[in-house]
């Protein structure tokens, strides 16, 4: 392990000891976010990771989540509207779009 990384962790394990009350981590699952729910699992496994999941994603967005929920065996918190994205569009239009 590298100097840069074992600073880092240092770094995570101090700022989850100095924590006063729950904590979690999100995740869009972007490279960087996966680079700090990777380190932050080797700390403290069972960190809840929430992920916004809009309905929106693409396909592939979804499978890769998959993988790396099941590579790191992640605590996922999938957070969704209780409106379908149909029913939200009817309401709201196409925000994406606008």
């Amino acid at each position: 392990m590298s100097a840069k990384v074992q600073e880092a962790l240092n770094v995570i394990q101090t700022e989850i000891e100095s924590a006063t009350g729950p904590i979690c981590v999100t995740s869009s699952f972007q490279a960087d976010c996966v680079v700090l729910v990777q380190m932050l699992v080797q700390i403290l496994p069972e960190i809840p990771v929430l992920f916004l999941d809009t309905g929106y994603h693409f396909p592939e967005t979804y499978k890769y989540l998959d993988e790396m929920v099941n590579r790191y065996q992640l605590n996922l918190v999938r957070l969704q509207s209780t409106e379908t994205v149909l029913q939200q569009e009817a309401q709201y239009g196409k925000l994406c779009e606008t």
